[in-house]
């Protein structure tokens, strides 16, 4: 599911950036963002511990790299963090379909 909750063309511009700033790292590479790169991205948006546990305990299905669908789950997942809301894969559809 996390795969294809948040597609290519249904995510900001923003989320693309971050997704090709941290490739540029040693965080990422062939297509992917490891979890350093996670780890730098939610500090960078400064979520506490609580916040960054959350986050990675609903990523971990995805594993510990995420290809570009993936991060943008993840993205998705830091700002709703960053607004207070409640940190799950049903908050990222519910606000995807609001945008829609």
């Amino acid at each position: 599911m996390i795969k294809t909750l948040l597609a290519g063309s249904d995510t900001p511009d923003s989320y693309v950036d971050v997704f090709e700033n941290v490739q540029s790292t040693e965080y990422g590479q062939d297509g992917i963002v490891d979890v350093g790169g996670m780890s730098r991205v939610m500090n960078a948006a400064k979520l506490g511990a609580d916040e960054q546990t959350k986050i990675m305990n609903v990523m971990a299905p995805a594993g510990s790299n995420l290809r570009r669908d993936e991060f943008n789950v993840f993205m998705a997942l830091v700002g709703l963090a960053q607004e207070g809301e409640e940190i799950t894969l049903d908050g990222v559809d519910e606000r995807r379909r609001s945008k829609c």
